[in-house]
């Protein structure tokens, strides 16, 4: 079970030709501009894990920095950044983590960092930023789906294999947290497409599987939704089966690319009609086949170890 190349932990996917971070000010691939040097100047804390690679700063910038409000460069426009007005009752922080997973995976509960995260990107997206607001209604189902019942679920689990020699238990807890992200997404009124459901689902499964321990266990969690939801371990087989887990509980069919092989892993799933990956380290899906050396559309390049 083979690691995309570059690995690092705020991202799997990376620009091409990384340099050092003692740079000045470019344009990536993405088209925006990143000055690695002030990035890390300024985030001695992402530099701690990362180190200064440019590429791996800029993935840590793009994955969580700029819903975080970190500058990408000097004279980078700052995003609103304060704190929750005392006696706010319009923004419950817990149930905006509960509700947002996506977005805990990559801020924590930070009353803050969670605030700040709605008033600048969350608002505009539909989320709600507590129980009393107004619902969005939730985007309509696609021909892609499948009514997801009991049935559905189990025979999901017998296809793919997720709980081998875990208990009961965990295996709660996993769907739980797979669920809870699956209807996280459905229920987002801002995606319209199932791309962007599915790239959701990645993205999260990849925040996840960036707070935990890349490797084996003798347990054999790694390999499970369970190493990556719960037990805080992971390879590209585990991140594969994370995120065939929400795709299930989002009405997603998928096939299981290079299972049971030490070679990268991901999901095939149809979207919008077309045949398409998706990946769970990666935390990217994209429609056609997933190449290694292939462009993303935003211009990003990206590289698996065969």
């Amino acid at each position: 079970m083979k690691r995309l190349f570059a690995f690092a932990l705020a991202a799997v996917v990376f620009a091409s030709s990384p340099v050092s971070a003692l740079a000045a000010p470019e344009t990536m691939p993405g088209g925006e501009t990143f000055d690695a040097e002030f990035y890390a100047r300024n985030n001695p804390d992402v530099v701690a894990a990362l180190g200064t690679d440019t590429a791996a700063l800029y993935g840590h910038y793009v994955n969580h920095g700029k819903g975080e409000g970190r500058k990408p460069f000097a004279d980078a426009p700052a995003k609103t950044s304060q704190a929750v007005p005392a006696g706010n009752e319009n923004f419950d922080a817990g149930y905006y983590a509960r509700n947002n997973p996506d977005v805990a995976a990559a801020l924590g509960t930070d009353e803050t960092a969670l605030y700040n995260h709605y008033i600048n990107y969350g608002r505009a997206e539909g989320r709600k930023p507590c129980g009393t607001a107004a619902n969005t209604p939730a985007p309509a189902q696609t021909a892609q789906q499948t009514v997801v019942t009991d049935q559905f679920l189990k025979d999901a689990v017998r296809v793919h294999n997720y709980y081998k020699n875990i208990p009961a238990e965990g295996i709660d807890t996993a769907d739980a947290v797979a669920k809870q992200i699956a209807d996280s997404i459905m229920g987002n009124a801002a995606y319209t497409t199932d791309l962007q459901r599915v790239s959701a689902a990645a993205e999260t499964v990849a925040g996840y599987c960036n707070s935990c321990i890349y490797g084996s266990d003798s347990q054999k969690y790694y390999r499970s939704p369970f190493g990556v939801f719960v037990a805080g371990v992971y390879t590209c087989a585990g991140s594969t089966r994370a995120l065939g887990r929400v795709l299930d509980y989002m009405g997603f069919t998928w096939q299981h690319t290079n299972e049971n092989q030490n070679r990268h892993q991901w999901c095939i799933v149809t979207m919008d009609g077309q045949t398409g990956f998706a990946d769970g380290m990666g935390g990217i899906a994209g429609y056609g086949a997933m190449e290694n050396g292939m462009i993303l559309p935003d211009g990003r390049m990206i590289f698996f170890a065969e």
